[in-house]
């Protein structure tokens, strides 16, 4: 005969912190939005970051004249599979356009397609974000379930304090 077991208040309030955080270093971590803004008259591009969490940040600034070529940077967990970020060739270092890795090579090369246009063309301002949108909804419905999760625990606890309250005063 199996016994079932439940989990008692003091876990699921463990649980649901562990929720809460993890969605809030989800959207910390892989929610940000990269953008790369060029301006063909001052010779300049630059990198930015927003994030839900910190202000806005320029990552770096690049002589326009600077920059060869965008391509895609490959990298290979220990299992051998395969992601992906497009890059800034300049001067022969790489410089990526943000810090995620991509699982999807075609949307790498997209970027590094229309970044590549730009620089061939004679066209004055560029301007390019790489979302963080799919990670930060994921990251806000774990850290909405947390949230929820502790709500309950906090309706149950002032229930239990309004029924203490009762057989005290009684």
């Amino acid at each position: 005969m199996r016994v079932k077991r439940k989990m008692g208040p003091v876990g699921e309030f463990i649980f649901a912190i562990v929720f809460l955080v993890a969605g809030c270093g989800v959207i910390y971590l892989m929610g940000s939005d990269f953008t790369l803004v060029c301006h063909r008259d001052r010779n300049a591009c630059t990198i930015e970051e927003t994030n839900p969490f910190k202000d806005k940040e320029v990552i770096t600034t690049l002589q326009l004249s600077d920059i060869q070529k965008a391509e895609v940077a490959e990298w290979r967990d220990s299992k051998g599979k395969s992601s992906y970020r497009p890059v800034l060739l300049v001067d022969g270092t790489r410089v990526p356009l943000s810090d995620v890795y991509n699982g999807s090579y075609s949307a790498c090369s997209k970027t590094a397609n229309k970044i590549n246009a730009y620089l061939q063309s004679k066209e004055a301002d560029f301007s390019f974000t790489q979302s963080g949108k799919a990670p930060a909804i994921i990251g806000i419905i774990f850290a909405a379930v947390g949230a929820l999760l502790i709500l309950r625990f906090l309706w149950k606890v002032l229930k239990l304090m309004l029924r203490l309250i009762v057989v005290v005063a009684k």
